[in-house]
Formats: C-alpha cells, sequence, structure tokens
C-alpha cells in the first residue's frame, strides 16, 4: 500500500482500526452467554446489527481504498507532467571539460608552537 497518499493511509488506517473493533464486538456478541428464549433472541438480533455495522465498515473502507487509489494515479500523472514541463524548459548541462579545470592548491603545513603552561600555585 505505499502507492497511496499519506492522508489516504492515514484515512485508511483509521477505518481499518474501526472494522477491527466491529469484528471484535461481533466475537463478544457471540460469546456472551444466554439462558432464556428472551436473552437469546436479543443476542441474535444484536449479533446481526453488528454484522450489519461490520459490512457497513468493510464497504466504507473499500470505497476509501478506491477513491485513494484514484487520488495517487493523478497526483502521479500530475508530477510526471510537471516533470515533463520542467525538463523541457529547463538549460541543457554542458560538460566541463576536465582540462580547463585548474587544481587546488594547498598550502604548507606549519608546525604550531605552543608552549608549557605555567604551574598552578593553589592560591
Amino acid at each position: 500500500m505505499s502507492n497511496l497518499l499519506s492522508d489516504d493511509m492515514y484515512e485508511l488506517d483509521l477505518l481499518k482500526l474501526e472494522m477491527t473493533e466491529a469484528q471484535a464486538d461481533v466475537a463478544v456478541a457471540r460469546t456472551t452467554v444466554t439462558t432464556t428464549r428472551s436473552e437469546s433472541d436479543a443476542k441474535e438480533q444484536n449479533i446481526t446489527k453488528l454484522k450489519l455495522l461490520l459490512e457497513g465498515t468493510k464497504n466504507k473502507y473499500q470505497k476509501a481504498l478506491d477513491e485513494a487509489r484514484v487520488r495517487y494515479k493523478a497526483a502521479a500523472k500530475a508530477a510526471l507532467a510537471d516533470a515533463a514541463i520542467s525538463a523541457t524548459t529547463s538549460q541543457p548541462i554542458t560538460p566541463v571539460n576536465p582540462a580547463s579545470v585548474q587544481p587546488t592548491i594547498t598550502p604548507p603545513i606549519s608546525e604550531m608552537k605552543i608552549s608549557d603552561p605555567d604551574k598552578f600555585s593553589g592560591r
């Protein structure tokens, strides 16, 4: 998924998190223990509602992913067009003749003389 814009990747990560939470809610609802018929019916209704929420989240994620791919392709196409325009308008690079380049001259290194420090008297 490296071929997506960073803003879209952030949005898709949030949708993935939302989808994971919805899956966890469905799993928790399935594992709850019921003892009476009315509790069992309420549990099934809750599971159905959570499954619909999960499917909606999956659809939202897929739609966002498709839109992100379209935006990335448009941005890549625009970047290529900008690069082509700048390549045609920029000055051509002229090669440098190595014989015309002057070598740099470094001065000789001289010895630096540092005198010994005076003894510290402690006062």
